[in-house]
């Protein structure tokens, strides 16, 4: 793993403060925390077949790839309580060709929601994303996967990754089972995205 393969119980030692977090977040009074399990940071690398070579049970079978997530999850739920909304992000993919992380990703996101997990946002690759053969799309470029996940789970699916068009989101919006869009890059450009489509929509109705 990147810096280093931190010891079984280093892993573990792990666990306890993500509900700790949670739980002061709570108190300072945010509505939920996300677990960031995407981008290539520890969490992600857990779930990736070429980052993870640990014989131990934080490696090896899907159970136990997924295992330092379910666990901080159910801290931060065992701390945090039912009524604070906890999220994930993590990749469907590592832009690699060989990739298997979407298996890794759709087992998880099956048992966190299993767990009542409040909403799950599909990411992929470890940086900005960057014009790719293995994306099919210009833009909201993550959309097939997410599409699976939304399938196969009660929870509500969140798509990132260059969401651009008002157009293009809501036919991923009536033709998937996707039910939010995540943006970041163009609001910061211009915080009153949302209000301008929402004038232009009106316009054209």
């Amino acid at each position: 793993m990147d810096g280093g393969c931190p010891s079984t119980e280093e892993i573990k030692a792990i666990i306890e403060p993500f509900g700790e977090s949670a739980l002061r977040a709570k108190r300072a009074g945010f509505d939920g925390v996300q677990i960031h399990a995407g981008h290539r940071y520890f969490l992600s690398q857990l779930l990736s077949p070429s980052k993870n070579g640990r014989q131990d049970e934080y490696g090896g079978s899907l159970e136990n790839k997924a295992r330092l997530i379910i666990e901080s999850y159910d801290e931060i739920r065992r701390r945090a309580g039912e009524d604070f909304g906890v999220f994930i992000k993590l990749n469907s993919t590592d832009l690699d060709e060989d990739d298997e992380v979407f298996t890794s990703c759709r087992y998880l996101c099956k048992q966190l929601a299993d767990r009542g997990i409040d909403g799950i946002e599909i990411s992929g690759g470890y940086g900005p994303f960057r014009p790719s053969p293995l994306f099919p799309y210009k833009e909201s470029v993550l959309r097939d996967d997410a599409a699976r996940i939304a399938k196969d789970v009660q929870v509500p699916v969140i798509l990132v990754g260059l969401n651009r068009t008002p157009a293009v989101m809501e036919e991923i919006l009536n033709t998937t089972d996707i039910e939010y869009f995540a943006i970041s890059r163009p609001l910061m450009h211009q915080p009153d995205l949302p209000k301008s489509w929402w004038e232009q929509a009106k316009q054209q109705a």
